[in-house]
């Protein structure tokens, strides 16, 4: 069963649900600069590795699954975006997020359509979690995966987004492994400390759009959640790229 909300964020929240991981990406939107500041100030012990990634679906998934998972290098449109073409449900649905995850997902599945902010030149954003836990009144629950597609004016506001997230996760303890999704540049972030940074979290950017996914999976090699992530990030690039 899915859920739709449908909310404005504006303030010290910059366009986010706070409670989850993905918050982050909008979370210092207003404060690009001081992020970006933030990453030359990362603790000595952050890392920064680059490996190159081919994102494909499942072994046992559709033709349909695998080619949306693997073809990030179409994903830009050649004229600018105004808005998203559908909502999670339409986009990114439960079956095609299991089929690039390669597994089933129990739990819940909830989304949050986002509404325009000009105070962040943000046009609108999707945000899809699968696999919410059952949480008790009153507290938040972490999915197993959030993905996070937002849509800017300009592809440069998407691009600073995209690094600020970067640069604050680096600052608090996170180590950044560059990978490329087709020929989208993308950076995985693992190792956070404190909450909302420690689930392993992939974040790039296309033209205007930002990419956020998250996985909150355990018992998973890092070979297998570098590929899942970057087979999300790829399917979240190509299914909203219109």
């Amino acid at each position: 069963m899915w859920t739709l909300t449908q909310r404005t964020f504006v303030g010290s929240e910059g366009g986010f649900a706070r409670p989850t991981t993905i918050a982050r990406l909008l979370a210092v939107g207003v404060l690009v600069v001081a992020a970006l500041a933030a990453c030359t100030k990362a603790p000595a012990s952050s890392s920064t590795h680059t490996v190159t990634i081919t994102a494909s679906g499942p072994t046992s998934g559709s033709s349909a699954s695998t080619s949306s998972a693997s073809s990030a290098t179409s994903s830009q449109p050649a004229t600018p975006m105004t808005k998203f073409s559908g909502n999670c449900y339409a986009l990114l649905t439960l079956y095609d997020v299991q089929r690039a995850a390669g597994y089933t997902i129990g739990g819940k599945t909830a989304f949050i359509v986002g509404v325009p902010d000009k105070t962040l030149g943000r046009l609108s954003y999707l945000n899809c979690r699968y696999g919410l836990p059952a949480a008790a009144p009153g507290r938040s629950a972490t999915p197993q995966i959030e993905i996070n597609v937002a849509l800017y004016s300009t592809p440069a506001q998407a691009a600073k987004r995209a690094a600020s997230t970067v640069s604050d996760y680096v600052a608090n303890g996170a180590t950044a492994t560059q990978v490329t999704i087709g020929d989208v540049p993308g950076t995985i972030l693992t190792g956070g400390l404190g909450a909302g940074y420690s689930v392993p979290l992939l974040v790039t950017s296309s033209g205007q759009r930002t990419v956020a996914v998250s996985l909150n999976k355990s018992g998973l090699s890092a070979a297998r959640r570098t590929q899942i992530l970057s087979n999300l990030g790829a399917l979240a690039l190509t299914n909203t790229a219109s």
